[in-house]
């Protein structure tokens, strides 16, 4: 059985312009930049790898990115409040 090797390069190129398209478009319609906001509970490699890749994805295609952290014994009652 032969591999299919992908190439998603021009699926990730036509998505981000996409994106970008959609985030113009609501800072022309609100004024504002439509902003994504993480909440981050505690010290973990991978997840703040993966927080770092959404804080450039967001700068990316326009959007504001806001990181929220908190030890990670914090109650589900102080994050609400």
């Amino acid at each position: 059985m032969s591999a299919i090797i992908y190439d998603s390069r021009p699926l990730v190129a036509r998505m981000t312009e996409e994106l970008r398209a959609e985030a113009a478009q609501f800072r022309k319609q609100h004024h504002r930049s439509a902003r994504l906001a993480q909440l981050v509970a505690g010290h973990d490699v991978a997840a703040e790898v993966y927080s770092r890749q959404l804080v450039r994805s967001c700068q990316t295609i326009g959007l504001g990115c806001a990181t929220l952290a908190y030890p990670f014994e914090i109650g589900e009652e102080e994050l609400r409040a």
